[in-house]
């Protein structure tokens, strides 16, 4: 009864978001032209992704940040993680649609959780040192 709830609430959710999509880069291109020097993620990689992952995808002028949020066979819905420099009709908050063949990096779980450990502590030195400078 509650997995039938959560899975009509994500339907009717999904159903009031504005969702982008774009000519993503096709990685699995740019990997057969350089083999030895463009590496993409495994088809056993790229399966094994969940809600929650981040992934690394491109619209030809940056690559970008991506929070998943539904996976499908044919394609993956999630949030933009970080600020574009090259702003389109999306940027940081909107949601994207695309497909696994668009995925340059995954980060999964451990990954993130190791990350923001990083990041917390860098932010907090970061403060530090720019009262110090005010001084």
């Amino acid at each position: 009864m509650y997995v039938i709830i959560i899975f009509f609430s994500i339907i009717i959710i999904l159903q009031y978001m504005e969702i982008y999509t774009d000519n993503w880069i096709n990685v699995k291109i740019i990997n057969q032209h350089n083999p030895d020097t463009f590496e993409i993620p495994t088809n056993k990689e790229l399966d094994e992704i969940k809600n929650g992952y981040s992934v690394k995808i491109s619209n030809g002028l940056e690559r970008f940040w991506v929070s998943i949020i539904e996976v499908k066979k044919l394609y993956l819905i999630g949030k933009i993680d970080n600020k574009l420099v090259h702003c389109h009709n999306y940027n940081y908050g909107n949601y994207v649609m695309f497909e696994k063949h668009n995925i340059y990096d995954i980060h999964d779980f451990e990954f993130k959780k190791m990350i923001s450990k990083y990041t917390s502590k860098t932010k907090t030195n970061n403060i530090n040192i720019k009262k110090k400078n005010i001084k």
